[in-house]
């Protein structure tokens, strides 16, 4: 893993990087899409532990789901095993 160009305190949020992911705001434009897929797939390994223990649906809310066009597809393909 490389480190960052910059400081923890001088780095964007995570709106800011969704906007820079979704060609919305000016950024590394590859580097915010990798960012919410590697979130999608370390996410789909918290949601799958959890499933092997109820019975029920998963459900993403709150912030984090207005992110889901960047984080989903790669948590939906490491939950299903793709």
């Amino acid at each position: 893993m490389r480190s960052a160009p910059q400081s923890l305190d001088q780095a964007p949020g995570p709106k800011a990087i969704f906007d820079i992911g979704m060609g919305l705001g000016d950024g590394n434009h590859p580097a915010a899409v990798e960012a919410f897929r590697q979130l999608g797939a370390a996410a789909s390994d918290a949601v799958a532990q959890a499933l092997t223990l109820i019975d029920g649906l998963a459900v993403i809310g709150g912030g984090i789901s207005g992110a889901r066009p960047l984080f989903l597809p790669a948590l939906m393909e490491a939950v299903n095993g793709v």
